[in-house]
């Protein structure tokens, strides 16, 4: 039990570092912010003495409607400025 919560706070922590690192194309950051729920998630089942199971599938909702929601932005960031990097939204702005 204590080794899978380790590997669950690894993940976030990864998750994390990678979100850190490269920050340059949307679908990475949102790759990295999945990786880090799906991290959150693991950690909440593990301990589900502390949480209760309508509190996980509370974050299961919350998570699956700030997936949509980042996907919808991705879709319309694609239409609007032909690609999903950072730097061309920010320079087209100005």
């Amino acid at each position: 039990m204590k080794l899978m919560m380790e590997i669950s706070f690894m993940m976030y922590m990864v998750g994390l570092l990678v979100l850190l690192v490269n920050r340059s194309n949307v679908m990475i950051i949102l790759l990295c912010f999945e990786y880090m729920y799906l991290g959150i998630f693991m950690l909440m089942v593990f301990s589900l003495i502390f949480f209760t199971l309508t509190k996980v599938i509370l974050y299961l909702i919350i998570i699956v409607c700030e997936a949509s929601l980042g996907l919808g932005m991705l879709v319309s960031m694609n239409f609007y400025y032909g690609n999903d990097k950072l730097s061309s939204m920010i320079l087209l702005k100005c």
